[in-house]
């Protein structure tokens, strides 16, 4: 007797988008630039990831950084909101970002690194930014730092 069987598998697959955009709020940028470098307690950063989307939605992203020399990386908890906004120590920052679907498909760590250097003056901080700077975060291996690359 001969027979057959069939099934169908269908894998989850990763949430895809635009590489998450690491932004200092400035108001001090000049339009369309994409500063890397802030000052620790008066400048801004946020870590957004804009433009993602997962058939199986209910997409939730993570963030965290680490400063250079420190073993230890602050991760933040999954969360509903594609955008956080820190103020960093300084140092050279390696921001991360993540962005997972309903099912836990992951998206690769995209990474990022900033300065952040220590406040020349004291300055009025600004109640609503007039303008914000970009720089992407890339999809690398994670334990990639350094300049932006996206690895394969």
């Amino acid at each position: 007797a001969t027979g057959s069987a069939e099934q169908v598998v269908v894998v989850n697959s990763a949430p895809a988008g635009v590489p998450c955009q690491a932004c200092f709020v400035s108001g001090d940028a000049e339009a369309g630039a994409c500063a890397t470098a802030g000052e620790a307690v008066f400048d801004l950063l946020r870590i957004s990831c804009d433009n993602w989307a997962d058939d199986d939605g209910g997409l939730l992203y993570r963030f965290g950084y680490q400063v250079e020399g420190d073993s230890k990386e602050m991760l933040f908890e999954w969360s509903s909101s594609s955008s956080l906004d820190l103020r960093l120590p300084t140092g050279t920052i390696t921001l991360v970002a993540q962005v997972k679907d309903a099912l836990g498909a992951l998206s690769p760590v995209m990474t990022s690194s900033v300065e952040v250097v220590v406040a020349a003056a004291r300055r009025r901080l600004p109640s609503s930014p007039s303008h914000i700077t970009r720089a992407s975060l890339v999809y690398t291996d994670s334990s990639a730092v350094g300049p932006l690359r996206r690895s394969s």
